[in-house]
């Protein structure tokens, strides 16, 4: 009986890790599709040092995290990558990530989601490109990002990083959501 239990939790435990993997690389994939983000040539651009990172498998429509380690400064440029269980069935752009909100009341653009249906709801994966320029100062340790789904779905997980950009510098989208035919 025991051994029986230990055999589900186990297959079950590795569905999720499977899912969460499938979503990394959505994300990783979708970074492909959804083209790249310019700036003015002449404009400095890197990697700062604000993140946040949050994952679960519970039913929900939302899904926080809360900065670590780092101030997220006004003036630079957040990135936020969403996974999430797919609802469509089919591979499609989606608007699964409805909105994203901060404690600050910054503004948060979604630029898009693309979904990998794998022909069954919760087989495989949509992952979503939010960002925003930061005018309010998010602080470590307090300052919160979520996520807000248009429907409630169970394998979640978010990432946002953190870009310094000179001033007056400008972010565009470049290119459209490409879909795998």
């Amino acid at each position: 009986m025991i051994t029986t239990i230990h055999n589900s939790i186990n297959k079950t435990h590795n569905i999720y890790i499977y899912r969460y993997i499938l979503a990394l690389f959505m994300v990783v994939f979708s970074l492909f599709l959804f083209g790249s983000m310019t700036e003015k040539a002449e404009a400095a651009f890197a990697a700062g040092g604000a993140t946040c990172t949050a994952n679960n498998a519970t039913s929900g429509s939302t899904l926080a995290c809360t900065l670590a380690t780092q101030n997220l400064e006004a003036g630079n440029l957040a990135v936020l990558i969403f996974a999430v269980d797919n609802l469509a069935t089919t591979d499609v752009t989606t608007k699964l990530l409805s909105s994203v909100t901060d404690t600050g009341s910054n503004t948060w653009t979604v630029q898009g989601c693309y979904t990998n249906g794998q022909g069954t709801q919760a087989a495989g994966a949509t992952s979503c490109i939010a960002t925003s320029l930061i005018t309010t100062t998010l602080t470590s340790g307090v300052g919160v990002i979520t996520g807000h789904l248009s429907t409630t779905r169970t394998a979640k997980a978010m990432s946002v990083r953190e870009f310094t950009m000179a001033a007056g510098s400008t972010v565009t989208l470049a290119g459209t959501i490409q879909n795998l035919a």
